[in-house]
């Protein structure tokens, strides 16, 4: 997704267990760097949102961040399990007559 400097990018996961079910998880963190590798949000929970178990983090992005995209790495523990997906999730551009 691409989105313009200094807007709000909700970021959102719904963790499902190998059978698609939905689950509850014991804790889930999130760690956002620009495209310089600078960390911009490191090891926030991300909130729990309705009884669905959708977790969620809304990043304020500034006017003054880099553009170019943005790597997001999310640890979920799960009953004592680990699990750990990262990669480029958004990008920032830069808005029209800056």
């Amino acid at each position: 997704m691409i989105y313009n400097v200094g807007t709000a990018i909700d970021i959102a996961v719904r963790p499902k267990d190998k059978n698609g079910n939905a689950i509850a998880l014991t804790s889930i963190t999130i760690l956002i760097k620009d495209p310089a590798a600078a960390v911009k949000v490191n090891g926030v929970a991300m909130t729990a949102v309705g009884d669905d178990n959708k977790y969620e983090y809304v990043y304020q992005s500034s006017p003054s961040d880099l553009v170019g995209d943005y790597t997001v790495t999310i640890t979920a523990v799960y009953q004592g399990f680990t699990a750990i997906s990262s990669g480029p999730l958004f990008t920032l551009k830069a808005q029209a007559g800056f």
